[in-house]
């Protein structure tokens, strides 16, 4: 649902007749349900494959996989479930907070974690896999908290339709971006044949002349979504950015929001011919718009780092400076994360060259990041260091 409050009320009757007289709303089942990005609530799944943890839910042959449940939300353990976890159609289960491990992600400024499930079994199925955390009398979730795990065959083959970010991006701060949509060529032979006999229909019926090609619209359901004409073109043989055969050289621009997973769930040339077979796994950014945080830059004798000193102190020897990033909310940490190197701008980090390359966590990834500088003589003046994520938020 679009970000909005809804109001959700019950009314007399059956599936099929219903009352909708104003009599027939009972005031007590009357309910205002909210959406936002910005609910205190779920911040990521943990997921475990085997017993490791990974964020690669995507395998040929079948595997296990359990998952943990992070939550924005303080520990409060008189809280009943604070965790609601589902896979698939499966029924939802309710989980409890990990009291040591959260301990752990606290210290770490991750926030409380639920116990770990139980093993799921993927094998030959696509599943979606979410948590929800208890925020008052519901639960709260976002696309930070949900995930697809897939295992067979063609997991690893996207189908008929490629989805692909313009800037080839994996994450961004802007809300909506233009997306690039053509026939995929990694999808099997006989769906990327159908595919191009699709659009070579389209582009017969109602194609325009452009320089370097032609330029025609076609029609997408994206989702549940109502059906919307984008502008496509079909490049000349040999020019950019297309190929030398009509699954590369067929471009469609569409704005689509980001941080949201599309699937094209059917295709039309027109409102007389829809083409229901036609769909697709889609390559979506994530959405980021929150700037990382930095602790307070700490200082150590040692390359342990385990001596800290006072930066107001006189030191005899060589001072390694610390600078630690924290990106929340906690999204999957190859997309929306830390930066590898601090701000490279000189006017957020005073000589950024000398800062070391960022270090991930070995437990939560990118979303937490160190960076180390090396002074090894007296510094007049400030000194400066800026951290940024991969969206670009400083």
């Amino acid at each position: 649902m679009t970000i909005g409050s809804y109001t959700v009320q019950c009314f007399y009757g059956t599936a099929t007749t219903v009352d909708a007289s104003t009599t027939a709303i009972p005031d007590t089942c009357t309910k205002t349900t909210v959406v936002s990005n910005t609910a205190n609530g779920c911040s990521r799944i943990f997921p475990y494959r085997g017993s490791t943890l990974s964020d690669e839910m995507t395998s040929t042959t079948a595997f296990d996989a359990s998952f943990r449940c992070g939550s924005r939300q303080p520990m409060n353990t008189s809280l009943t479930n604070p965790y609601m976890f589902r896979v698939g159609t499966t029924p939802f289960a309710f989980l409890q907070f990990d009291s040591l491990i959260s301990e752990l992600f606290n210290g770490l400024t991750i926030g409380p974690v639920s116990l770990q499930t139980q093993n799921y079994n993927f094998n030959a199925t696509t599943s979606d896999v979410s948590c929800a955390v208890k925020v008052g009398g519901g639960y709260s979730t976002n696309n930070s908290c949900q995930l697809r795990a897939c295992s067979g065959a063609n997991c690893n083959v996207p189908q008929t339709f490629s989805v692909i970010h313009s800037g080839d991006l994996t994450c961004t701060s802007t809300p909506t971006d233009t997306y690039k949509i053509g026939c995929n060529p990694e999808a099997p032979e006989a769906v990327l044949n159908a595919c191009i006999a699709w659009f070579q229909s389209a582009i017969t019926k109602n194609s325009t002349t452009v320089p370097n090609g032609q330029s025609f619209r076609v029609g997408f359901i994206f989702t549940s979504e109502p059906a919307v004409q984008i502008d496509c073109i079909k490049y000349a043989a040999g020019k950019m950015p297309g190929g030398l055969n009509l699954a590369d050289n067929v471009i469609c621009d569409a704005t689509l929001n980001n941080g949201e997973k599309y699937e094209i769930y059917a295709a039309d040339i027109n409102t007389n011919t829809k083409i229901e077979s036609l769909q697709t796994t889609s390559k979506t950014v994530e959405f980021d718009n929150e700037a990382p945080t930095m602790t307070e830059v700490k200082y150590y004798t040692d390359s342990s780092l385990t001596t800290e000193v006072q930066g107001t102190s006189w030191q005899n020897k060589p001072v390694i400076a610390l600078a630690v990033c924290s990106d929340t909310p906690l999204n999957e940490a190859k997309a929306c994360a830390c930066s590898p190197t601090v701000d490279q701008n000189p006017n957020s980090t005073t000589t950024p060259e000398l800062w070391s390359p960022g270090i991930p966590n070995n437990i939560i990834g990118a979303d937490l990041m160190r960076y180390t500088r090396t002074i090894s003589s007296t510094l007049t003046g400030s000194q400066s260091v800026g951290i940024i994520d991969k969206a670009g938020n400083k």
